[in-house]
This record gives C-alpha cells, sequence and structure tokens, in this order.
C-alpha cells in the first residue's frame, strides 16, 4: 500500500469518528492514479468515461463541508508534492471560495483539520 493511501485511510477513519458529533460530511474522490491501479486493459475506457461524467484531474482526495464552507484536502508523502493539475485545482478552488491545503504526514493532518474546526482541538 501507498504511503499516501495509508495516511489517507487513518484520516478517513478519523473523520468517521466525528463526523456526525461535530456536523460535517465528507467523502473521497476517486482520480486517475487510483483507478490506474485497478482497472486494467479497460483502463482508458474507464478513464474517458468517468471525464464525461465529469471527473476532473487534480480534484482533492478528501472533500469536507461544515458550516457552508468546503475544505480541501490532497495528501501526500513525506516527499510528496502537488502535481500541475492539483495546483490549478488549488487555485480554483480557493478562487471559488474553499479552504484548500496539501499535507505530509498524518499529523499534519490533523493540524490543519483542527485549525479548520473540524476535530476538537483536544
Amino acid at each position: 500500500m501507498k504511503e499516501e493511501a495509508y495516511i489517507q485511510y487513518q484520516v478517513v477513519n478519523v473523520l468517521s469518528l466525528y463526523a456526525s458529533r461535530m456536523n460535517f460530511v465528507f467523502f473521497s474522490v476517486p482520480n486517475e492514479g487510483t483507478l490506474m491501479a485497478s482497472a486494467g486493459k479497460d483502463l482508458y475506457k474507464v478513464i474517458n468515461h468517468l471525464k464525461k461524467l465529469g471527473m476532473t484531474p487534480g480534484v482533492s482526495d478528501l472533500i469536507i463541508i461544515k458550516d457552508g464552507k468546503t475544505h480541501c484536502l490532497e495528501i501526500k508523502s513525506k516527499t510528496g508534492s502537488l502535481s500541475e493539475n492539483q495546483s490549478i485545482f488549488a487555485s480554483n478552488a480557493v478562487a471559488a471560495g474553499a479552504l484548500y491545503n496539501y499535507c505530509n504526514s498524518f499529523l499534519e493532518v490533523m493540524e490543519i483539520l483542527k485549525k479548520w474546526g473540524i476535530i476538537p482541538c483536544n
């Protein structure tokens, strides 16, 4: 399992614990990278179909909606950085009024979630 996926599993577990108590919803956005690992020989057919349905390159790994605000969270490995498409999405999301952050560790994600008021600070 890739480091990014492992971090995201941990984050989803935490978000699942707090979602109803802290009154927010969240969801993951499967992307081309995830699909490439699982689609096999029909990869291009699947990706083309999903793009026609609105799949957008660079969309954040997790989207959280709380108190009328959209929070976009991209999860990277320790040495990971944003792709060009992810940088473009980040700029567009912020311009549209969303909060955006990318994190390189589980602890960094927890700090951002606390800062955003998604999970309690204690």
